[in-house]
């Protein structure tokens, strides 16, 4: 499903469950709401690890009244059973599902009584990269066999969360204006809840990540995520509950100048970020590089890879 170029409009979900196997692509609208009857009236639910709503350079979007869930889930949860060096078995505790076919990248420990991951010095989580072929089998009913690439800390008795791939979060907004997100209720994703990469001018207002039903976890990893923005973050009336990571990281960039072609071309190696805007200005001050419309001079991308070459329209930068 995409939305593209719209202006001034309402696209109204009524009460109801709504699928997906897609995410909701926005593109380029300005002053438009997407709402549905309230948390509790619209749902609108993700059957593939996917985004459910994907905006792109929208100016004045609001995204208000639903709520987000996942079937199947991105995780699972129970108490181990038996501990092997190449894999564990575990008890799947209801609602949680005994998931087969699964690549599993991170195992926590969970504290039932808190509800929360562990938290203690012995306490641990562990990432990995499972060989392509070694994915979650059933041993017996409700016993779910989990292959390890490596040999590690568990013990039969530890209560888990095992999360599957680190693939799409809820809502991922890039290079939005007066982006609102509004009375939104999220139960789990593939990732995080809420993310924004060059936001000007966001709201998050009344935004709930919250488990449903009996689960363990909520998001898999962060509730809020918010990349390079600018002007201001009002964040209103929200909680974070049972998240796999931050309930809240706001951060910016830094490059790194990994080679000087000439007096017009630089390569610029990003760190803590996946993605190079097309747009890209530096400031004169080498203290007040920045990515965004302030007093810069502009560069251009001229080729996205690893490590990224800029145009520079002054050479005196």
């Amino acid at each position: 499903m995409a939305i593209a170029n719209g202006s001034n409009n309402t696209v109204v979900f009524q009460s109801g469950t709504y699928n997906f196997t897609s995410a909701i692509i926005i593109d380029s609208a300005s002053n438009l709401t997407v709402m549905g009857q309230g948390m509790q009236q619209t749902l609108l639910l993700g059957n593939s690890p996917a985004a459910i709503f994907k905006p792109f350079h929208c100016q004045g979007l609001t995204i208000t009244s639903l709520a987000i869930d996942f079937d199947p889930l991105p995780f699972t949860a129970g108490y181990v059973v038996n501990v092997s060096t190449s894999y564990l078995d575990v008890q799947v505790v209801p609602p949680h599902k005994a998931d087969i076919g699964r690549q599993v990248r991170a195992i926590l420990q969970y504290d039932p009584i808190e509800m929360r991951p562990a938290f203690s010095p012995n306490a641990y989580e562990i990432y990995q990269t499972p060989p392509s072929n070694a994915n979650t089998s059933l041993v017996s009913p409700g016993i779910l066999r989990i292959p390890l690439a490596s040999s590690s800390i568990f013990v039969a008795g530890d209560p888990i969360v095992a999360r599957y791939t680190f693939d799409r979060h809820a809502i991922d907004a890039q290079d939005v204006t007066d982006f609102t997100v509004q009375s939104i209720r999220i139960y789990t994703a593939w990732c995080m809840g809420v993310v924004t990469l060059r936001a000007k001018r966001l709201n998050i207002i009344d935004f709930h990540v919250i488990p449903r039903d009996g689960r363990w976890m909520s998001t898999i990893v962060d509730c809020m995520h918010f990349a390079d923005s600018r002007d201001y973050i009002n964040i209103i009336d929200s909680k974070c509950e049972a998240q796999g990571d931050d309930g809240l990281n706001v951060h910016g960039f830094y490059f790194i100048v990994a080679e000087i072609i000439n007096s017009t071309a630089l390569v610029f190696e990003e760190f803590n970020w996946f993605d190079v805007p097309r747009q890209t200005k530096l400031s004169k001050n080498p203290f007040k590089r920045t990515i965004g419309n302030r007093d810069c001079d502009p560069f251009t991308l001229i080729k996205k890879t690893q490590e990224t070459t800029f145009f520079v329209q002054k050479s005196h930068v």
